[in-house]
């Protein structure tokens, strides 16, 4: 008998438990999944993301984004013999960083990665990056962190042209323009590059002391972007200090080895 008491008061306890977790549930609301578009750094208070100052950008204009970024941060990018350069941030792999360029993560769908000797720094205008899994906010994958490739608009009342010209050892050199047409309230932008490299560098070979020159590793990238900008409302603008804008971009690469 006093077991059979003992048995009906733990199923009493535990029937009111269950009873009492379903009680809360019905005060619970479920929410759908909900996409958020604005600035990255708006709703990320807290959040480390450094910008590469215009200063450090220029200097690095005529490289690649691996160049500036061993130059001036202290981030590892990994590069091996074949010109491959991927990104390393707090130890993790380089698929656990993303790259973004309009809120476009670019790297590649099927290593999940990018090769940083490929993105040149002259296309574009801004380079922030983002420590941690933060980042992950504007997409999955992004626990080590992220890089961001930004452009800026000047609103040209008229036309303008920006060129450049850089030429290094072993047959390097760079070619790039910047043509804005605009009358303050649309702007066009064209960005576009050409970068050679003819890596024909000497070398001894170790077993018998013969000395040769670099063959078949020739590097050709040539890039392009046009940027379509649009001011909806100029006196909103001037009222609230923002920008509202329409924009249209295009970006296009082509390397060969």
């Amino acid at each position: 008998m006093r077991r059979f008491f003992l048995f009906a008061g733990v199923l009493a306890i535990a029937t009111g438990t269950l009873k009492a977790q379903k009680e809360q549930m019905v005060d619970s609301v479920l929410l759908h999944e909900v996409a958020t578009y604005a600035p990255y750094k708006k709703y990320q208070a807290g959040a480390k993301v450094e910008s590469i100052p215009v200063e450090q950008i220029e200097i690095g204009v005529s490289g690649a984004l691996d160049q500036l970024l061993m130059q001036f941060t202290p981030i590892y990018l990994k590069a091996n013999a074949g010109g491959l350069s991927t990104i390393r941030i707090r130890g993790t792999a380089a698929d656990h960083t993303s790259v973004n360029f309009g809120g476009i993560n670019i790297n590649s769908l099927t290593l999940g990665q990018s090769d940083f000797s490929r993105i040149p720094v002259y296309l574009f205008d801004g380079i922030d990056l983002q420590y941690g899994s933060s980042s992950a906010v504007n997409g999955s994958g992004a626990i080590g962190g992220s890089v961001y490739l930004g452009l800026s608009s000047e609103w040209t009342d008229g036309s303008r042209v920006k060129a450049t010209v850089s030429e290094g050892s072993f047959g390097e050199q760079l070619y790039g323009a910047k043509v804005y047409v605009g009358n303050g309230k649309f702007e066009s932008v064209t960005r576009f590059y050409y970068h050679m490299l003819r890596n024909d560098f000497p070398f001894t070979r170790p077993s018998d002391g013969k000395e040769f020159n670099q063959e078949d590793a020739m590097i050709e990238n040539v890039g392009l972007i046009q940027e379509l900008n649009y001011k909806f409302n100029i006196s909103s603008i001037r009222k609230n200090g923002g920008v509202q804008r329409f924009g249209w971009n295009m970006i296009g690469t082509r390397c060969r080895l």
